[in-house]
């Protein structure tokens, strides 16, 4: 099992803060793109993945602190339907285990990869709405 030494846990304590007289405490898994959970790989966010980190720190719904497993889905890191697919990989998978999850849909800016959005002072990247509407109107 490799990857459970890379998984990054973090813990939360909800104890009654969320839902009155409900003191579960939920224990939260994050793995990493490339840590054993990868979006651009659906099949990689089943079932196997959580049975990995299952057999490790197992959940029983009479126990106070529960296993969650918590993964980001990039909306700009694949193509929507990848991305969907994972999606409901993902969520069949937390059904079948009877596992909490936390899905975080994340829109980051990958500004780096666009110096032509962003890169205002070097005139050879910038490509400015107005030469850009030129282009598409002068055809």
């Amino acid at each position: 099992m490799p990857h459970l030494c890379l998984i990054q846990a973090c813990v939360l304590f909800w104890g009654g803060a969320l839902f009155a007289g409900d003191t579960t405490q939920y224990i939260v898994f994050n793995r990493a793109p490339g840590q054993g959970m990868y979006q651009g790989q659906p099949e990689s966010l089943g079932r196997a993945a959580f049975d990995e980190l299952l057999a490790q720190f197992s959940n029983d719904p009479n126990k106070r602190v529960q296993t969650d497993i918590r993964h980001i889905f990039s909306v700009f890191r694949t193509p929507p339907e990848t991305t969907v697919k994972a999606l409901r990989v993902f969520l069949e998978a937390a059904e079948q285990t009877s596992t909490p999850v936390v899905v975080q849909i994340d829109s980051e800016h990958w500004w780096d990869a666009l110096p032509d959005l962003w890169n205002w002072w070097d005139s050879k990247k910038r490509l400015c709405f107005r030469e850009s509407r030129e282009r598409r109107t002068s055809r």
